[in-house]
């Protein structure tokens, strides 16, 4: 676990595994982050510079067999 940094909870399920994209508002809108296996998935993003806020956005989509599943998450939940 990285002090400060997001901490992006889901619930396994029968997934294998999530697929977690950021947007960061930096204009360059959703970028890949990470596919993870094990819940909880602590956001690894250089965090912003002290004393500055930043409110990120994530969504993601589960993984079976390597291959999305279900729909993408809402996109609008915001850590900052």
């Amino acid at each position: 676990m990285q002090t400060g940094h997001p901490i992006i909870g889901w619930t396994k399920g029968k997934a294998g595994s999530i697929e977690i994209w950021g947007n960061r508002n930096d204009g360059h809108n959703f970028v890949f982050l990470i596919i993870n296996t094990e819940p909880n998935t602590t956001g690894l993003t250089p965090l912003p510079v002290p004393g500055t806020n930043a409110a990120w956005r994530y969504k993601a989509i589960y993984r079976l067999h390597d291959e999305q599943v279900g729909q993408w998450s809402k996109d609008g939940r915001k850590c900052s």
